[in-house]
């Protein structure tokens, strides 16, 4: 009896050890994220976004350029969702108000 009893005890803290395999939400951030950053080597490296057409507007202010249409300005602390859109211009600021990134995503 003190032996069953022990082996349950036993599997159970196995099984309390195991690890959760991650869910498809959590894959899809973890995609999100490598193609965000650039880091994965399946993500190719393309400006769907035209941003390398506006890099001289880098260091200027933001009230002095309008974004073209579609475009998302992205102050310090703004909350940003993790819908991927290679198409739109992510215009990054900084607390002035100057840009400080053009990136597609």
């Amino acid at each position: 009896m003190i032996r069953s009893v022990m082996a349950a005890v036993a599997a159970l803290a196995l099984a309390a050890c195991e690890t959760v395999p991650p869910t498809n939400r959590d894959l899809e951030r973890i995609g999100a994220d490598y193609e965000r950053q650039g880091t994965s080597p399946l993500v190719p490296r393309e400006d769907a976004c035209n941003a390398a057409s506006h890099q001289a507007r880098l260091g200027t202010q933001i009230g002095d350029w309008a974004p073209p249409t579609g475009s998302r300005v992205i102050r310090p602390g703004d909350a940003v969702t993790d819908d991927l859109r290679r198409e739109r211009l992510n215009v990054i600021l900084d607390a002035n108000d100057r840009i400080t990134a053009l990136e597609c995503y």
